[in-house]
């Protein structure tokens, strides 16, 4: 290997890794296919079967996110679709956001100008698939209270 990595290839693409590749115990992945790595998704300490792993399930999620149709949004900071009980936020990674279940939700708070207007936990969820609605959301609470809500 000569100064830099020159000659390095990636072990996912095979192009040529470059100075930017991360270097793992079990291979070398270029700074391109570590581009397609979520955000949210920590590279420490994995190996370079659970980076591949990760980068095919980004691959589907592009699939899913395409497919979705978001019956709610808030400001275009967060997008519901209610049929698939799936919500994302664009502002992350607007070209493939992660996608998460409503049943992923563990603590919720809904603040109207700065004002908490309800919250819940253990295990709250959104009830009936209404995240965000433009007349009101339906949000179950930790205790099975149920409150509607004029936005």
């Amino acid at each position: 290997m000569g100064l830099f990595g020159g000659n390095t290839v990636c072990s996912l693409c095979g192009e040529k890794a470059g100075i930017t590749a991360l270097k793992l115990p079990d291979g070398v992945i270029c700074h391109k296919c570590l581009g397609k790595c979520s955000p949210l998704y920590s590279r420490a300490g994995k190996s370079f079967q659970e980076i591949t792993d990760h980068i095919r399930a980004r691959e589907e999620n592009a699939r899913r996110y395409q497919a979705m149709r978001w019956t709610n949004t808030v400001s275009g900071w967060i997008f519901a679709d209610t049929e698939s009980q799936t919500w994302c936020c664009p502002v992350t990674c607007p070209k493939n956001p992660d996608l998460f279940h409503f049943a992923d939700l563990i603590d919720f708070e809904l603040l109207e100008d700065g004002v908490s207007v309800t919250k819940g936990g253990l295990g709250s969820a959104v009830v009936g698939g209404a995240l965000f609605g433009g007349v009101g959301a339906i949000v179950g609470g930790g205790l099975g209270k149920k409150q509607l809500l004029a936005l």
